[in-house]
């Protein structure tokens, strides 16, 4: 289009000014014409019998004026591993603190805190990072022994009692350590462990026989207050449920405030493993944080309805208001459904995790509710579950309690105020369970010296 264009203006400042208009679109359409392929070659016997089959498509090149393709080689640098050894000590010759110094944008420095960064990385190292000298302190007392140390004073890592050998010590300015924190304001002291084997943590000798279960925890901080909760009330042991929040999460690690270190903690299990770690004769019970129990409930629950607990528990049975969506008297449909539940697959897709939370949201109301207060607790063992305050419990903890005659445990709640924290539901749950255990305990000591008396 543009040769065609520049050929009209050429023709149009020619001398010969009597072109017509014929021979104008004659010229126009010129480089079309001549831009068309050729009908036959005139000659093109003579121009066959001239032609050589090449043997490869490289073959009549000119291979030698060709310059070979450069291709540059893969530079495989070794990763440089952080090794520790007994050579490296906590204290100089002289007395001093064996430390070195990092810049604030050295690659040391990054990658310590690149292979933290994310649960998929602290997987992979097993490596941990715990900030401040509290927590630090709580693991070092637990017997965890830190490979590096980050500081910015010399005065932070004199007052932690680390070992003799076997750590390295770096020094680098504020600044590096307040750009890499996830506090708001860094301590200026951080300190990297190999992951600690939570699982071999032993109880406390005075531990209650209850068993925490977290079950669609995602939030961190409330899995900080459960781990919290769990150590101050001397629980046996706790499980979270795969699905559950990282448990070493930064925020995790921050609001449990040591727990990590005080209570044995089972992570990332299945319900089918789960079904192997409990007594069979345990007690299930369901802290259910969301149900409202008013006096209209009760009083209607104890006129119109009543039910009957499982055998070994007592306490007076508040009927929860019934869901016409749910069969509720079919106990044997209800009975198939919680069977395929067990028998069903670990890995569902995202459609079957939906259907099976929507479903979970109306199975739980056929499940006896009273509260946490009206009932005795056993002196056997105790199975606690606890759901998330958005998703719940799962349809895998409600066969469950189904299959082991469980009992929603409500805490009644007043102003107007429908839930609670998940940590806080399970505080006020587990203090009440230990002041039973404590009365009880004292009531049988008191009969032992009437005895001997």
């Amino acid at each position: 289009m543009l040769f065609t264009l520049r050929l009209t203006v050429k023709c149009l400042q020619c001398p010969l000014r009597g072109l017509s208009s014929r021979g104008l679109t004659q010229v126009q359409q010129y480089s079309n014409i001549a831009h068309r392929r050729p009908v036959r070659i005139v000659n093109e016997e003579e121009i066959l019998e001239k032609i050589e089959e090449a043997k490869g498509p490289n073959e009549f090149l000119d291979v030698e004026k060709r310059k070979p393709l450069k291709v540059r080689p893969k530079k495989n640098k070794p990763k440089k591993k952080i090794v520790v050894t007994e050579a490296d000590t906590r204290l100089r010759e002289d007395g001093l603190l064996n430390f070195s110094e990092l810049k604030e944008n050295d690659p040391l420095l990054m990658k310590l805190m690149m292979s933290v960064r994310s649960r998929k990385t602290r997987d992979r190292n097993s490596r941990i990072i715990l900030e401040g000298h509290r927590l630090i302190t709580d693991a070092l007392h637990a017997g965890s022994i830190p490979e590096v140390v980050v500081f910015s004073r010399v005065a932070d890592a004199l007052k932690l009692p680390l070992p003799d050998v076997g750590i390295k010590l770096y020094k680098t300015p504020y600044r590096a350590i307040q750009t890499w924190t996830t506090l708001t304001t860094s301590p200026g002291l951080m300190a990297f462990f190999k992951t600690p084997d939570t699982e071999s943590i032993k109880p406390s000798p005075e531990a209650l026989p209850l068993t925490i279960v977290c079950d669609n925890v995602r939030e961190p901080g409330n899995l900080g207050a459960i781990l919290r909760a769990c150590a101050a009330v001397g629980c046996k042991q706790l499980i979270l449920v795969k699905g559950c929040v990282d448990l070493w999460d930064a925020k995790v690690l921050r609001s449990a405030a040591g727990a990590h270190f005080r209570v044995p903690i089972f992570g990332t299990r299945t319900w089918k493993e789960i079904r192997r770690m409990i007594d069979p004769s345990a007690t299930v019970w369901v802290a259910d944080n969301n149900a409202l129990v008013t006096e209209e409930i009760e009083a209607e629950s104890l006129d119109e309805t009543k039910e009957e607990l499982p055998d070994g528990i007592e306490g007076e049975v508040v009927s929860p208001q019934k869901d016409t969506t749910v069969p509720l008297e079919d106990y044997e449909a209800q009975d198939n459904l919680f069977k395929a539940v067990v028998d069903s697959a670990e890995f569902k897709n995202y459609r079957q995790r939906q259907y099976d939370a929507n479903l979970a949201k109306k199975l739980i109301s056929t499940i006896p509710i009273i509260p946490y207060y009206s009932t005795n607790y056993p002196n056997a063992e105790n199975i606690l579950i606890v759901g998330g305050e958005s998703e719940g419990v799962s349809l895998e903890a409600l066969a469950l309690v189904h299959e082991r005659n469980g009992v929603r445990l409500n805490i009644p709640m007043t102003n107007g105020v429908e839930s609670l924290n998940t940590g806080m539901a399970l505080g006020i749950i587990a203090f009440e369970l230990k002041r039973q255990f404590s009365v009880k305990k004292t009531s049988e000591c008191n009969d032992e010296i009437h005895l001997n008396e």
